[in-house]
């Protein structure tokens, strides 16, 4: 980065201290997330419309928009 020492020890103590930069871990557990959000996405949207489809056909709701959509 630089020929300073100083200047690179108060870079890397800022990059460390402040939270700019992600660790090996972080950055693996990052990308974990986003490959399987897509996925989790899924399953909620379909485990969300089980309990509405389940509200609806039980009469234990008032008239919202979304479950008009739904039912």
């Amino acid at each position: 980065m630089t020929d300073d020492k100083d200047l690179y020890d108060r870079l890397v103590y800022n990059q460390n201290t402040t939270g700019a930069t992600l660790s090996s871990f972080d950055a693996y557990l990052l990308m974990r997330g986003l490959k399987t959000l897509a996925l989790c996405m899924e399953c909620l949207t379909k485990n969300t419309q089980k309990v509405v489809g389940f509200y609806v056909n039980q009469g234990w709701y008032e008239k919202f928009t979304i479950l008009e959509k739904v039912g």
